[in-house]
């Protein structure tokens, strides 16, 4: 099944990005092309980005529009109907709100891999240095004596079993207050029932730092 992809086939985003601007997509004479562009940080650029980023999955399901697509083919008959079925539905506010919180996902998924600043260092938080972490904080509140030596970005840094839960706790803070500011953009995203509203929602803040 062909996957339509609108960077390789149209060049759209070499040819609107590079000044930020973002192509509003539409149909002229039965092609798919940018029929506009939109200021970055818009409303119109946001439901802009959700269409494209809604069109590209939508049509993995329409291999024939696809396939058109690609060719260079005109949209014509039922095939063009599909597609303007699948434009309005990529234009819709829960589109819109879809691509908000995979917007906002991203952004969780970034702090949470940004890693912890204790004992003078920064310490890796991706899962498996979480994992091993866990180990070591049993260890060390079963054992009082417990030392080790974890790396961090200044080099490897001794901790004591104290350190070694202190350093775990703040791991879990900041993976707690990641979460609990993705589920509450996220709760604002689906409270929001207007393109501009969803805009006015400023998802980069608010972050554990």
């Amino acid at each position: 099944m062909p996957t339509f992809n609108f960077e390789s086939f149209f060049g759209l985003f070499n040819q609107f990005t590079s000044g930020g601007d973002v192509p509003i997509l539409g149909i002229v004479d039965g092609v798919l092309t940018a029929v506009d562009v939109a200021a970055p940080g818009t409303s119109d650029a946001l439901q802009a980005s959700a269409v494209q980023d809604t069109l590209s999955s939508l049509l993995d399901d329409y291999p024939d529009i696809a396939r058109i697509l690609h060719t260079g083919d005109l949209l014509e008959g039922p095939q063009l109907s599909q597609f303007n079925a699948l434009l309005a539905e990529a234009n819709s506010v829960s589109s819109v709100q879809a691509h908000r919180i995979k917007q906002v996902s991203a952004l969780r998924s970034a702090v949470e891999l940004a890693g912890v600043t204790y004992a003078g260092g920064v310490f890796a938080t991706d899962a498996s240095a979480r994992a091993d972490y866990a180990l070591l904080a049993f260890e060390a509140t079963e054992n009082v004596g417990f030392t080790v030596r974890l790396r961090a970005s200044t080099g490897l840094i001794d901790l004591s079993a104290g350190e070694v839960r202190d350093l775990v706790r703040a791991i879990a803070q900041h993976i707690a207050e990641a979460r609990t500011r993705e589920a509450d953009l996220t709760d604002a995203i689906h409270a929001a029932s207007t393109v501009p509203s969803l805009n006015a929602i400023d998802i980069t803040v608010g972050w554990p730092g």
